[in-house]
């Protein structure tokens, strides 16, 4: 799955959560997200522009593989992605660390999330991050470019401040990486 997602930092969570409503939209998950990212000791995947994420939301753990496809993602983070749920948490673990993986960060957040599906088709997600000393920030994230513009504008923002960055990004902005 292709993933095009745009970042606003410090945002008025109640605010949003208001407009997302309003829009339609429907809370589908609050609560903390535990992710650890992992990578060959040499850093291989990360000089590759991929990511290899094994992450607990809530009660269900997913696998995911982030792979950048343009180098030049001037306007969102276009990602593709392969994702699939995981039952036995602490054996895929092992199954990453037996391949040479090793954990290279690991990162807990606050996050609450909405959707709704788009008339135009395809699902529109909004997450609500919030990090220890990182003021809250919004995800949006559509199928097409264009969408996550269309409701940059519905939630009352301007494409300047819609960031194409990676969490990474983030916490270079706030002096945290």
């Amino acid at each position: 799955m292709k993933e095009i997602e745009v970042k606003i930092l410090e945002v008025d969570v109640g605010e949003i959560e208001r407009k997302l409503l309003d829009c339609g939209a429907k809370r589908v998950f609050d609560g903390e997200i535990v992710a650890s990212y992992f990578d060959f000791s040499d850093n291989s995947l990360g000089q590759q522009q991929k990511v290899l994420r094994l992450r607990q939301v809530g009660k269900s753990t997913e696998l995911a593989l982030k792979v950048q496809e343009d180098a030049d993602d001037a306007e969102a983070k276009i990602r593709q992605e392969y994702q699939v749920l995981v039952s036995e948490p602490e054996i895929a673990r092992q199954i990453l660390e037996g391949l040479g993986l090793r954990e290279c960060r690991k990162i807990q957040k606050h996050r609450s999330s909405y959707c709704f599906a788009d008339p135009a088709g395809g699902a529109i997600h909004f997450e609500l991050d919030t990090f220890p000393d990182i003021p809250t920030f919004l995800e949006i994230e559509a199928p097409t470019l264009d969408e996550v513009y269309r409701y940059v504008a519905t939630l009352g923002f301007s494409r300047e401040d819609a960031k194409p960055w990676s969490f990474a990004d983030v916490l270079r902005h706030y002096g945290k990486a």
